[in-house]
């Protein structure tokens, strides 16, 4: 009203979106961090990636670490897709005499097929699962590569910014090749041509897709796929020991 006078008193962050800050500074604002619908995974994964921080120095060997964390983590998964993997493959030669048996009869065939799946103990999906579990891994770590200021402008090796795009285009083109080796290691008997054509032109769609992305999580992606192919060359190699055993 006329001759009375009010004050407020407030607070005003300027600064960088970080939840450290806005925690030291007692403000409620973590919300405006919004890591989406994977925040529940996004959120572990920024306060390991710190803590990696605090321990190595780097931003990039703390993805490193992170992604054969997350290997470890998920190593009896992936054991076991790699070994149903290299079951099926073994099945090769009885797949393809079952497709010459019944020719023309693609019921007959996949009745056939999936009955020998069964009599040996061999899971035709058991290589989806890993796949499934890793999925919202990259996706979290895309939302904190984007929202955290942690990364930003960060630089590893030539990389000048985790969180932007790799500038030259080196660590998509070796993702895309090292996606290339895991596909062919894992080729799956039962695969009809058409099929075979998407997994082969798979790699270099991600590889188009990873030049958009950030270097971060494409960083991740090849040294998952490195350790992949590492972990089923040992499987690969272990089997044809027991092969070898058994024939002799």
């Amino acid at each position: 009203a006329a001759g009375e006078s009010a004050s407020w008193s407030f607070r005003v962050w300027a600064g960088p979106k970080s939840l450290d800050g806005f925690q030291d500074a007692k403000l409620r604002m973590a919300s405006s961090v919004d890591f989406g619908m994977f925040g529940l995974v996004a959120i572990p994964i920024l306060y390991f990636l710190q803590f990696l921080f605090g321990v190595f120095g780097n931003w990039g060997v703390a993805i490193i670490v992170l992604t054969i964390s997350v290997k470890l983590v998920l190593f009896p998964l992936t054991q076991k897709q790699y070994r149903s993997m290299r079951q099926m493959q073994l099945l090769n030669p009885e797949i393809a005499a079952l497709k010459e048996k019944f020719k023309d009869d693609r019921e007959a065939i996949n009745k056939e097929t999936m009955k020998l799946f069964s009599e040996r103990g061999v899971n035709p999906m058991g290589g989806c699962l890993p796949m499934i579990v890793q999925m919202p891994i990259w996706f979290a770590l895309y939302r904190v590569l984007w929202m955290s200021a942690d990364l930003y402008q960060v630089d590893f090796l030539y990389l000048c910014d985790l969180t932007l795009q790799d500038p030259i285009g080196v660590m998509p083109l070796l993702m895309g090749v090292t996606m290339f080796v895991t596909t062919k290691m894992n080729q799956s008997p039962t695969i009809d041509p058409a099929q075979q054509q998407i997994m082969t032109l798979m790699p270099i769609i991600f590889s188009v897709i990873m030049f958009t992305m950030p270097s971060g999580l494409v960083l991740y992606i090849f040294v998952n796929n490195i350790l992949s192919i590492l972990q089923q060359w040992v499987i690969n190699r272990g089997h044809k020991a027991s092969e070898a055993g058994s024939k002799a």
